[in-house]
């Protein structure tokens, strides 16, 4: 957990850019109740995915584009993310059940 980081002061705001579906960032808003916890993503059907699942698990914000360029320098406590990792190359190598993810998820470039 996060408990090594933060024993003393517990985080004001949280942003999970890259969110996906918002597990990251829902997960960070369970651990932290009281702090602002903000999602983006630049993919629609991943908004749409991480809106159904804040239903469930709200969080204090939903954002399409790069939350990053919206935060001030000392503004974030903490920032989450889990981006693109996968080549183009590798891409078609992956098992069928890394597929079915959005390349826009999964592929970081060339």
């Amino acid at each position: 957990g996060f408990a090594p980081w933060f024993q003393d002061e517990q985080p004001a705001v949280i942003v999970d850019v890259c969110c996906g579906g918002g597990s990251l960032g829902m997960l960070a808003k369970l651990v932290f109740p009281n702090a602002t916890v903000v999602l983006s993503d630049l993919d629609d059907a991943a908004l749409a995915l991480t809106q159904e699942n804040s239903q469930r698990h709200p969080v204090d914000g939903i954002v399409k584009g790069d939350l990053l360029a919206w935060c001030a320098d000392d503004s974030v406590d903490i920032v989450i993310a889990n981006p693109p990792y996968v080549d183009a190359h590798d891409m078609a190598d992956l098992p069928p059940e890394y597929r079915h993810e959005p390349g826009l998820a999964l592929v970081g470039g060339d």
